[in-house]
């Protein structure tokens, strides 16, 4: 199996870095030879690829040579494009090179969902109707998306909301596509029945203390909700507490923490930038996870991680989207229903005084991770879909309409787009 992607997996800097490591070892463990190639520089990831025994390569999109090279020398029969631009860059030419190999599209998210509420956020529209945007056929980021979604094989998509988004709105076959959400460990500090159990002493709510937000600050949404958050929510936050809690102070950890997002260091105010994360196990430390999201798409891999850590959650309902079961009504590991300053404020300062409450919603985080969230069951059923897929390739291509019909040289702009970048 061959990944296709702009970027190297980076477990410690997203979550859509970890959901890939967890892939690419799934198809390790399962016998495939296993290569990555990204356009980005060589680094420090790149290094542990190769430790790990996955081939690594460097590959320019608009280099046919290289691409060419790659798949002689791997010889795949998956490749995995990251996300639908890298479909756009490298299909054509694996098409071409590489005929009998199927092609996975991993969405990761649906970005075109994403930025379609970005727009409204940023334009200023309520929350409700953020999340109730579907980009609609004049909008060309999602026409690109749905292309890259049609031409491929198989389609590995994050969120079970977007899973039936695309087939129930956008028409996308059912038999395409495949819930491939986070692929989480059973958890060492949980005695949920059937987990791990309690290997790992779990800090109790009076062992736990300030509020904890953490994130890829590159990742727009990210550095949107934190500086919500100390413009308005957390001085409304700090009024709501007991006055046995006023000494609480909200702590900010991520990647790529300089410039804009390092302007929100307001020790004065009880906000502190703290940087890049050692290790997620600073979670084990804090009371509260706030995740103040106002737009955004896929699922939240600092909610999983919280709940692994036995750390509850105050978000909104788009920060919570897709994270919930058929029998996970009522509860939720966390509070997730308010969605204006004030209202996420109270939330929080109710999750972070309220032992009781605090306690239920540990649990059923807990519950939560091991029901929607267990590695070898989703990495399974990924699996699964894939051999099925594999099984019936020709089969399937043969009866897909759609697909074959944007292969059709007239559609194919991005294929000359590209060739014409090459040449110049």
């Amino acid at each position: 199996v061959l990944f296709l992607s702009p970027v190297w997996p980076e477990r410690t800097s997203s979550a859509a870095g970890v959901r890939t490591s967890d892939l690419l070892e799934a198809f390790c463990r399962r016998g495939w030879r296993a290569a990555y190639a990204s356009s980005s520089t060589p680094n420090e990831h790149t290094a542990a690829l190769q430790a790990a025994g996955v081939a690594a390569f460097q590959c320019q999109p608009n280099r046919e040579s290289q691409l060419a090279d790659i798949l002689a020398a791997v010889q795949p029969t998956a490749v995995v494009f990251d996300r639908f631009y890298s479909e756009e860059a490298y299909s054509f030419r694996t098409r071409e090179l590489a005929p009998g190999a199927m092609r996975l599209l991993d969405m990761q998210d649906f970005h075109a969902l994403r930025g379609g509420r970005q727009r409204l956020a940023e334009a200023g529209a309520a929350m409700e109707a953020v999340q109730a945007c579907r980009p609609d056929a004049v909008a060309p980021d999602c026409l690109r998306e749905l292309a890259a979604i049609h031409r491929s094989d198989l389609v590995l998509v994050c969120s079970p909301v977007e899973l039936q988004l695309l087939i129930g709105h956008y028409g996308v076959p059912a038999s395409k596509v495949v819930l491939a959400p986070f692929f989480a460990p059973p958890s060492p500090h949980t005695s949920v029945a059937g987990a791990a159990g309690p290997d790992q002493a779990c800090p109790s709510h009076a062992e736990r203390k300030h509020f904890l937000m953490i994130g890829n600050w590159r990742h727009p949404p990210n550095l949107d909700s934190a500086r919500w958050a100390c413009s308005e929510i957390w001085p409304a936050l700090r009024a709501a507490l007991p006055s046995e809690h006023r000494d609480a102070q909200l702590h900010m950890y991520g990647s790529y923490a300089a410039g804009a997002a390092q302007q929100l260091h307001r020790p004065k105010e009880g906000v502190h930038m703290k940087g890049f994360a050692p290790s997620l196990d600073i979670m084990l430390r804090y009371r509260v996870l706030l995740a103040p999201l106002r737009y955004g798409a896929g699922l939240k891999g600092k909610v999983v991680d919280s709940w692994w850590h036995g750390l509850p959650v105050a978000t909104t309902p788009i920060g919570a989207e897709g994270m919930t079961g058929a029998a996970a009504a009522p509860a939720w590991g966390g509070l997730c229903g308010a969605t204006s300053a004030g209202g996420i404020a109270t939330a929080a300062a109710l999750l972070y005084s309220d032992q009781r409450l605090w306690q239920v919603c540990q649990q059923r985080g807990f519950e939560l991770l091991q029901m929607l969230y267990d590695r070898d069951r989703n990495l399974g059923r990924v699996l699964e879909a894939v051999a099925a897929t594999a099984e019936q390739l020709e089969v399937l291509r043969q009866q897909d309409f759609v697909g074959q019909m944007l292969w059709q040289q007239q559609l194919r702009a991005t294929d000359y787009f590209s060739r014409w970048i090459e040449l110049k």
